[in-house]
């Protein structure tokens, strides 16, 4: 054999085993992808932003998650409707140990603010009793602001203070089909 080509002696891996790997890299991936991103120290001041593209950039059943960070204490706000038709937020908050205390001074104030307010039984969660939504619907631009009422509203009720920090992280986020330039 000369000049010609010539087979290295050096062992090869057979083509299949190199799916184990490349398999093993996009497994890794997608549940890089599935685990939600938190933001921590979100504090009043940066929360509108994070409630501008909630409410812009999120479909219809989207929850984001605000975590108090210096005790216990979590908010949901859910997009109930986001359509060209009008958008729906409702913010929710759990009747638990932590929350017992000023739940219901918490359904007076949002009575009062004007904001609709549902009582609903706890669910197949045994630590939750209750659960408390407050609802508004508006505009995608006048919504952010008006989550952003909901929030404050809630933490004044609760005696959290205007220093208080969240950890914020969404849950079953996509995009919005009727989002301009989407």
């Amino acid at each position: 054999m000369c000049g010609g080509w010539r087979r290295s002696r050096t062992m090869t891996l057979p083509w299949w085993l190199w799916l184990i790997p490349i398999s093993s890299t996009l497994l890794f991936l997608w549940f890089l992808q599935k685990s939600p991103a938190r933001k921590r120290h979100v504090d009043a001041t940066h929360l509108r932003r994070f409630l501008s593209e909630f409410v812009q950039q999120s479909v219809s059943g989207s929850v984001m998650v605000l975590e108090r960070e210096q005790a216990p204490g979590v908010l949901h706000l859910t997009l109930r409707a986001n359509n060209l038709g009008g958008h729906d937020l409702e913010l929710g908050v759990p009747d638990v140990d932590w929350s017992n205390e000023s739940f219901e001074a918490l359904a007076e104030s949002f009575r009062d603010a004007g904001y609709e307010v549902l009582l609903e039984r706890g669910g197949r969660c045994a630590t939750v009793r209750r659960l408390l939504t407050a609802s508004t619907s508006g505009e995608a631009g006048s919504l952010a602001e008006s989550g952003r009422g909901l929030v404050e509203l809630a933490a004044t009720a609760r005696g959290w203070g205007s220093e208080t920090t969240y950890t914020v992280h969404f849950e079953k986020r996509g995009r919005n089909p009727t989002t301009p330039g989407t």
